[in-house]
């Protein structure tokens, strides 16, 4: 699988009609703001984990596109990894709230069949039924039940889309430990303008949590995100 494909791949979430000239152009915005961009920020990361052992892990998974685009383009940067996906598939906690703002509700689709986007994710990106039996596991719950006891192995890269400040603090509490020395975390929301207006809380979680930590904060460049690697 070449990264030309990868790339490709990781367009299945954008699934526009294409005869008509608005959605056109939202496809091509969608390419160049989004899709092109994301996928050399992971492969940044990607590359800097190549002699880090352990797994690639998100959490805040929805339809698992961002998970499966990591997966792909570890098959070719860094190959032999296993992939761990942990969400709720629940939507918000029913007390979330985001600068004052409560959350909206659980979503329609049951456990089972967000779980089954997130395999069919991983099938668009290349992997057979095998692969994904063989190196997909779910992490289902609320993160300060389903984490607390995590046992899963070490982590080389933890990518963190979880948007409440609460729900960063209950990740980082219960996985920072099991991240490899020089392995990175990725935050999905941090320092934009449109994360501290539209997610709040984030940023003060993550700072105070990093707070006593030694790492090393990376901007790639290519999206407007942050990454850390740990030294410790």
């Amino acid at each position: 699988m070449n990264l030309a494909n990868i790339v490709a791949n990781s367009l299945f979430s954008k699934q526009l009609h294409l005869n008509r000239k608005d959605e056109k152009l939202k496809w091509e915005k969608s390419i160049r703001s989004y899709v092109i961009p994301r996928s050399a920020h992971f492969a940044y990361f990607l590359k800097l984990i190549e002699n880090v052992p352990g797994a690639i892990m998100e959490a805040g998974v929805r339809g698992g596109e961002s998970l499966a685009t990591l997966a792909a383009l570890s098959k070719v940067i860094t190959p032999g990894r296993k992939f761990i996906a942990a969400d709720s598939f629940q939507g918000f906690p029913a007390d979330a709230e985001a600068g004052g703002v409560k959350m909206p509700g659980k979503p329609t689709k049951s456990v089972v069949e967000a779980t089954t986007y997130v395999k069919e994710a991983f099938k668009l990106a290349g992997f057979s039924e095998k692969n994904i039996q063989d190196e997909l596991s779910f992490e289902i719950g609320y993160f300060e039940n389903s984490l607390k006891n995590f046992n899963g192995g070490p982590i080389a890269l933890l990518h963190i889309d979880v948007d409440l400040g609460k729900s960063y603090t209950e990740c980082l509490n219960a996985l920072y430990k099991h991240v490899s020395t020089g392995g990175v975390i990725l935050f999905d929301e941090y320092d934009a303008p449109r994360d501290l207006a539209k997610w709040p809380e984030a940023k003060p979680a993550i700072d105070a949590f990093l707070a006593d930590k030694k790492f090393r904060l990376i901007r790639a460049g290519f999206v407007d995100k942050i990454g850390v690697q740990k030294l410790d």
